[in-house]
């Protein structure tokens, strides 16, 4: 589990004309030239959400689609965020209706063959606390690192993580985050370039993404499974 695009198994795809509707989705309309792959429940800065995974040619950003659609922005977006895949950008929105819907699709999707991730909450939820960040708790209890602040958290069945932004570059919040597992007792190594991945027996492992961001950087904690 990496992204809210892999929180499932993509067992179901079912095709759909342009801006159809969406079953079980409190009628919201699917994107044009996507296929609905998947669905599944996912808690977001500690409100449920129902969440739709679909594929295919995404025509523009997640902004345009949602004008199309008539949605409105609701807080600010978070790009630049890493993942085993490359960069993801995320967006809020209202439907007009109350209701809070989150889109999350790859920065580079446009034009291509790629997926778009949709939640419906069952409430508003808080996206930043009195400190200036996303409610939550950092994964499998993993000590904050970089001096971070942290943008958005996700919990489900079988996993957990949490986005990050921090002043200091990627590379150095790679070494921090190395230095401080090992020192409780994890065995880390590079799981791919600008990546960790972390085991320690009878614990989730933990897969810390980093990227370089115009400020500074944005990182990536998630804690999937448990080691034997």
């Amino acid at each position: 589990m990496t992204t809210v695009a892999t929180l499932a198994v993509l067992t179901l795809s079912l095709s759909a004309d342009a801006h159809s509707r969406i079953s079980g989705a409190g009628n919201l309309p699917l994107p044009a030239g996507m296929q609905k792959m998947t669905e599944g429940s996912v808690c977001i800065n500690g409100v449920r959400a129902r969440y739709f995974l679909f594929k295919g040619r995404i025509s523009g950003s997640i902004y345009s689609y949602a004008g199309e659609v008539g949605w409105k922005p609701a807080g600010r977006p978070i790009r630049g965020i890493p993942t085993p895949d490359g960069g993801m950008e995320l967006g809020v929105f209202e439907d007009g209706g109350g209701r809070m819907i989150l889109l999350c699709a790859p920065e580079d999707s446009a034009g291509g063959e790629s997926w778009l991730a949709m939640a419906l909450f069952e409430r508003k939820p808080e996206w930043m606390d009195g400190r200036g960040e996303a409610p939550g708790h950092e994964p499998a209890g993993v000590p904050r690192i970089a001096a971070s602040r942290r943008l958005l958290h996700l919990s489900g069945d079988g996993f957990e993580a949490a986005w990050y932004s921090s002043h200091a570059p990627a590379a150095s919040v790679l070494a921090e985050g190395l230095a401080v597992l090992r020192s409780r007792g994890w065995t880390v190594s590079p799981a791919r370039e600008g990546a960790l991945l972390a085991v320690r027996r009878g614990e989730p492992s933990v897969a810390l993404h980093a990227r370089d961001s115009a400020d500074g950087s944005r990182f990536l904690i998630i804690a999937s499974g448990r080691e034997q």
